[in-house]
């Protein structure tokens, strides 16, 4: 079967459907590369280069661990906009519930990795001397598992056209980190 793009069905109500839908998922990007890149303009600034690369690398394994999460959590969308277009609450109910689940054991593997592994993981990454970078990533582990073992809240928000809330907590989350910092 072919498919066939026609601007003529396309109406003026359907493109601003399709850009509110969009505008929040762009709006949280930003938000979420504002969070990720502040700390390090802010350590650049006001410590030493050397600084940045110590944060830098505790950053990225906790950057590897979450992207590692939204991309499982993330394939879970479709079912999620499939119950809610059925209006099966209990349905997508149990599937935010076991996503969650599933979600909060990654957060606590990760968090025990990182935490008991993660100076021996840097050192046979980049070798001893980048070694400190674990006490950095500690910290930073500590808030990404809680971000982690919520991460099935996004999809479902997503799949519930709901998705502005969560655009709306990143952008004040993206504010205040930039405030405190």
């Amino acid at each position: 079967r072919e498919l066939r793009v026609l601007p003529s069905l396309a109406s003026r109500r359907q493109s601003g459907v399709l850009l509110g839908y969009g505008i929040w998922n762009f709006i949280a990007s930003i938000g979420s590369l504002v969070i990720r890149q502040t700390d390090t303009i802010i350590i650049g600034i006001f410590l030493l280069p050397k600084a940045v690369t110590f944060y830098a690398i505790a950053l990225r394994l906790t950057s590897y661990a979450s992207s590692l999460v939204w991309a499982a959590v993330g394939v879970l969308t479709p079912e999620a906009t499939r119950r809610d277009a059925l209006a099966d609450e209990a349905g997508r109910r149990a599937l935010l519930m076991r996503g969650t689940r599933f979600c909060v054991l990654l957060a606590a593997w990760f968090g025990t990795l990182f935490y008991f592994l993660g100076k021996d993981l840097i050192g046979l990454w980049l070798g001893p001397d980048y070694s400190y970078s674990a006490t950095l990533l500690n910290v930073l582990a500590l808030g990404i598992c809680f971000s982690i073992a919520m991460s099935m809240g996004g999809p479902t928000l997503l799949a519930m056209a709901k998705h502005r809330y969560s655009a709306y907590m990143i952008i004040f989350q993206a504010v205040a980190n930039v405030g405190l910092s």
